[in-house]
């Protein structure tokens, strides 16, 4: 047998395990911090009274509550259909598909429209009515001018 040397353990020369690494500016903030353990005692003496309000509110006796009376309803028969109208409407503005660009044979002021905007017209219908009477003035001078010019040619044909 052989005989063992005895072992000792020194445990301040145990090597510390690694320490995370911490930014210095974050401790800067924890080294001011003291913790003054006198003053913890003052918590569950804080706790007691709030515990026991809290337990003589909801351990209490309960308040009676008197039971609210029943709403009325009203009760209806369905009955079965066999079809539903459902109605729509619609916003917007309705374009005619064709237009017609429209124009008199001699200008001059329209006196009356005939029709208005979405009547059915048929072929050869007066749609407006120009003021004649700048044409009723020239037509005057022109039967003048003709009457004018008959006289002169049965002058002309019967002689002086």
């Amino acid at each position: 047998m052989t005989a063992e040397a005895p072992v000792s353990l020194d445990l301040a020369a145990t090597p510390e395990p690694p320490q995370p690494a911490v930014e210095a500016s974050s401790l800067g903030a924890f080294r001011n911090i003291r913790f003054r353990p006198r003053w913890w005692w003052l918590a569950p003496l804080a706790a007691i009274p709030l515990t026991l309000g809290l337990g003589v509110r909801y351990l209490g006796p309960a308040e009676s509550v008197a039971p609210a009376a029943p709403l009325p309803v009203e009760a209806i028969a369905l009955k079965a259909v066999n079809s539903y109208t459902v109605e729509r409407q619609y916003v917007g503005e309705i374009v005619a598909q064709r237009t017609s660009s429209l124009g008199f044979e001699q200008g001059g002021t329209v006196v009356a429209l005939l029709v208005d905007e979405g009547d059915l017209v048929t072929t050869g219908q007066s749609l407006a009515r120009l003021d004649t009477r700048s044409l009723t003035t020239q037509r005057q001078q022109l039967v003048a001018q003709r009457d004018q010019a008959i006289a002169t040619l049965t002058e002309l044909q019967n002689g002086p």
